[in-house]
């Protein structure tokens, strides 16, 4: 009886196969391409009925890619998504340094006004950020793959950072017609209507080139005057780093009643606003303090010290060193290989932890950074962000009269000559002075890091570029400005892959 079942089912095979056989080959063709098509593109038919309709973009990139229920990707585009599309007007400085630190700033140049739109949507690559670049009717655009870029998001307000390789951006904002290997931008957000971008320029030879600071407005802006933020702002930024310890502590409760903790939540804070206003405001009668671009100097910065939260994205993915190692002392750390399509955007395991930063200058032509971490909640902040850093002025203009004070430079050579730093009007950048990647080296090589800092003031007496008169600088009359700082920062592993991205909100406190 077995060996008769096993022939049925064989002559049941046999008789399928030769009416398949027997259909014509067009019909064949067909019905092969209709399989194909169904099994790759299955989830095209569901997407209309699936997917709201306020973001089908992102969605659709999401639904295909692996990071499909990555919640914290959602929340990264479209952060990026509701703060940067639209329209910017703005003006760009733009500088140089050489090997030379007794050369100085060279090639200063000023570009006054310009435009620029931002559209976020899905390319070839993934989902890109499309620039278009107007000035003086000359139109120019660029197409930067978040993936591809080592694109780096701060959910919370939309500041972020990226890496280009050839660069594709207008001579007329750069300053210079030369040409570009690899560039660094950061952007850190204002307030609801204006942004300051940097970008550093490395030229063929793999030194910095060209260092490009854009401070930008949106074309028809909201409510909130450019370069201005109330203390509502900084109260909400202060909830929104609540809410990410709160998430990494696993504290974040969805049982019970909902109603009390809604009502006991929006009493907390509103006694925590109004003893911000009774802060940041010295009577009722004066106006209400907002948060301007303030221009630093060295003697604000080394005017006491700053603390602060940091908030790190680390990528779990990429090894720091050639020698780093995995759990265990036998364990080989896995890295993803430059070869390999890097689609781990937004992969990155967060951590928050205190800081507390300072610099030391004494009116001479040394000056030092310090950093101390404090506690750590998640994963810990990059050793390369808190190293302490000896350095040499080289243009000191925080203290002339003779220039704006948006407009006045200092120029530091810190480590030797292994990063260089400046300040103009109300940033300072630190960069590397060259490219240091080498995957081949088994030599240890200078970590690449850089950092970007925008400061505000929160006095309602001074605006940004007044100055004091003689008669008013009295004691009865000074009253030095709330100081508080935003900073962005990006480290990169030895194979010149991004290891972590780190955003700061730091305030000064006076000693």
């Amino acid at each position: 009886r077995p060996d008769l079942a096993r022939q049925q089912r064989t002559q049941q095979k046999e008789t399928k196969r030769n009416k398949v056989m027997s259909c014509p080959e067009p019909l064949l063709l067909f019905l092969f391409l209709s399989h194909f098509f169904l099994s790759a593109n299955a989830f095209t038919f569901i997407i209309p009925n699936t997917l709201p309709a306020t973001r089908p973009l992102l969605n659709i990139m999401f639904m295909s890619d692996s990071n499909a229920n990555d919640s914290e990707s959602m929340e990264a585009i479209r952060s990026l998504v509701d703060f940067h599309d639209g329209s910017w007007k703005g003006r760009a400085t733009s500088f140089s340094v050489t090997a030379d630190t007794a050369a100085g700033i060279v090639n200063k140049k000023v570009l006054p006004n310009y435009k620029t739109s931002i559209k976020l949507g899905l390319g070839e690559n993934g989902m890109t950020m499309t620039e278009t670049f107007d000035f003086n009717d000359k139109i120019s655009s660029r197409s930067v793959p978040l993936i591809k870029s080592n694109m780096d998001i701060d959910s919370v307000d939309g500041s972020y950072s990226l890496d280009i390789s050839l660069p594709d951006i207008p001579s007329d904002v750069v300053g210079t017609e030369k040409l570009s290997q690899f560039g660094v931008e950061h952007c850190i957000a204002v307030n609801d209507d204006a942004r300051v971008r940097c970008l550093a320029l490395y030229g063929v030879e793999g030194a910095l080139s060209r260092v490009v600071v854009m401070h930008e407005e949106r074309i028809e802006c909201g409510i909130k005057s450019a370069a201005e933020s109330t203390q509502e702002d900084l109260l909400a930024m202060s909830g929104d780093i609540d809410r990410i310890v709160d998430k990494i502590a696993g504290q974040i409760e969805t049982k019970g009643d909902h109603t009390s903790s809604v009502a006991k939540d929006a009493s907390e804070e509103q006694e925590r606003l109004d003893r911000l206003k009774q802060a940041m405001q010295a009577s009722p009668d004066e106006e209400e303090a907002t948060l301007t671009l303030y221009p630093m100097s060295l003697l604000d910065l080394s005017s006491g010290v700053w603390l602060g939260d940091s908030i790190v994205r680390d990528c779990k993915n990429v090894a720091a060193s050639p020698y780093d190692t995995g759990y265990g002392f036998s364990a080989k750390r896995t890295s993803i290989t430059s070869t390999q399509d890097r689609r781990d955007f937004a992969n990155w395991e967060m951590g928050v932890q205190k800081n507390a930063w300072r610099w030391i200058w004494k009116l001479g032509d040394s000056i030092r950074q310090e950093d101390e971490v404090g506690k750590a909640m998640g994963s810990p902040m990059a050793a390369e962000l808190a190293q302490s850093l000896s350095g040499i002025l080289c243009v000191n203009e925080s203290l002339s009269r003779r220039i704006p004070r948006d407009g006045r430079m200092v120029y530091i050579d810190w480590d030797n000559g292994a990063y260089v730093g400046f300040v103009l009007g109300p940033v300072s950048i630190q960069l590397p002075r060259y490219l240091t990647f080498d995957s081949s080296s088994t030599k240890k090589v200078k970590p690449f890091f850089t950092e970007f800092c925008v400061y505000q003031s929160a006095s309602a007496g001074m605006n940004e570029g007044d100055e004091m008169t003689d008669s008013e600088m009295n004691e009865e009359t000074i009253r030095l400005p709330e100081l508080c700082c935003s900073k962005i920062a990006r480290v990169y592993n030895f194979e010149g892959k991004l290891k972590q991205g780190c955003t700061s909100f730091f305030t000064l406190r006076r000693l």
